[in-house]
């Protein structure tokens, strides 16, 4: 005989929390990336407007490290009041989500410039690959970073940067598949703004999450 299922356990309202802690989630990230937002909506994706794209994407870390920080207080408590915790999110790691992703912007711009220009040059064409490698190794590196010190908010740069440098290297295919990850993310956001912004930051986001919980497991 079929019970009734308090409220609070009921498997549909289980999906509805789910649901509304992605959602939330995502429009926190969209508030966050308002600048990039509002560009990625109004303006062509040129190089008259590379300046602008480059400003615009200057919060990008920090929306991401606040949503892995919310993503991992969700683990703990499935009733938490997720705009309130990601205001937290960004009070305790703001400075850390700008610098831990202000190299990854740096590396990124460079590398695109480069490619865009080596493109056109037929004998150093072979020097695209390095650039690529580069770029994985500092996502993978920034991404580490992110994840190390939410898990360790107190240890210190030394050690998040030591132990970050270590996996992103050693574990270099985890750190390319962060890479497209990240690269898909914001492509989408770019051709499907609406859908990028309100649907999937929090799913890729949280694939990054899951790469390194499962990575570093044993170094939490």
């Amino acid at each position: 005989m079929l019970k009734n299922q308090p409220y609070d356990n009921n498997v549909y309202m289980k999906l509805i929390k789910f649901v509304s802690v992605f959602l939330i989630s995502n429009v926190a990230f969209t508030v966050t990336n308002i600048l990039l937002f509002i560009a990625s909506l109004f303006l062509a994706i040129s190089s008259a407007n590379f300046i602008i794209f480059a400003i615009a994407f200057i919060a990008y870390g920090v929306s991401l490290i606040t949503t892995m920080y919310v993503l991992d207080q969700y683990k703990e408590d499935r009733d938490l009041p997720v705009f309130k915790t990601y205001l937290i999110g960004v009070k305790k790691f703001w400075k850390q989500g700008f610098i831990y992703w202000l190299p990854v912007l740096v590396v990124s711009i460079i590398v695109c410039v480069d490619i865009l220009s080596f493109t056109k040059l037929e004998f150093v064409k072979w020097l695209i690959p390095i650039f690529v490698i580069m770029f994985v190794i500092t996502v993978g590196l920034g991404i580490n970073m992110m994840y190390f010190k939410i898990k360790n908010p107190q240890g210190t740069w030394k050690d998040i940067a030591t132990i970050s440098v270590f996996y992103a290297l050693k574990k270099w295919y985890v750190s390319l598949l962060n890479a497209v990850l990240l690269v898909l993310m914001t492509i989408v956001i770019f051709i499907k703004p609406q859908f990028g912004y309100l649907i999937t930051p929090s799913i890729f986001i949280g694939l990054l999450f899951l790469n390194c919980s499962q990575l570093h497991k044993n170094k939490k």
